[in-house]
């Protein structure tokens, strides 16, 4: 019969329960550690829409820059040039971003002029028109994004 015998164990044994005991008395000190200090949740909403409305102004303008730059200048362009791709990957782009209350009406006509353009690309000239004229409003109308 197979014997075990405790005593060549005892040390790793009460060394368990020490560590245990220490556990959880880690943990008590943990869940009955004083309240933390009232957040001013005010201050931080108002930070917050601050960082969205920051980076949302640079992330459009950057997209509108690099948009332009890549297909140069608006009155040129023509339902044979070669920038469907690039028009829905902008679309697809603003779509993306976190947009602040103050910019929805800024941000719909963005992503409404790329759709017009997207579907000019493809084949329907009044579209592409109608997309750089009213590309060309957004761009008359906030100049911050030639800044």
């Amino acid at each position: 019969m197979l014997r075990f015998d405790l005593s060549k164990f005892s040390f790793w044994i009460l060394l368990s329960g020490v560590s245990l005991a220490l556990i959880l008395l880690i943990a008590a000190g943990i869940a009955w550690e004083s309240p933390e200090r009232p957040v001013d949740t005010e201050l931080v909403n108002s930070l917050s829409r601050e960082v969205i409305k920051t980076r949302y102004y640079y992330d459009a303008r950057i997209l509108v820059q690099e948009y332009l730059g890549a297909v140069g200048e608006l009155s040129e362009l023509t339902v044979n040039s070669p920038y469907l791709g690039l028009t829905a990957e902008a679309k697809n782009s603003a779509l993306e971003l976190l947009v602040p209350a103050e910019a929805k009406g800024f941000h719909l006509d963005l992503v409404i002029a790329l759709n017009y353009m997207e579907k000019g690309f493809a084949g329907d000239q009044a579209n592409l028109d109608e997309g750089i004229k009213r590309m060309q409003v957004l761009i008359d109308e906030n100049p911050w994004l030639n800044e």
